[in-house]
């Protein structure tokens, strides 16, 4: 997010940050609920394959 914010790049750093926060709480209390630790691994890993090869993808901002 942090990458397609047309702000400074501290700024958009920040500003990436604050719904990060809150993502990492539902996930991690989703995984704490989630009764087959499979499948709570492979949503985890997959999702973050996902975003980065799409970070990988957008390149380097200057």
């Amino acid at each position: 997010m942090a990458r397609l914010l047309p702000i400074e790049r501290v700024e958009a750093t920040v500003w990436a940050m604050v719904p990060s926060f809150l993502l990492y709480a539902v996930v991690a209390l989703w995984c704490f609920h989630e009764p087959r630790a499979l499948r709570a691994a492979t949503w985890v890993w997959g999702s973050a394959l996902v975003v980065g090869l799409t970070l990988w993808l957008l390149g380097v901002r200057t």
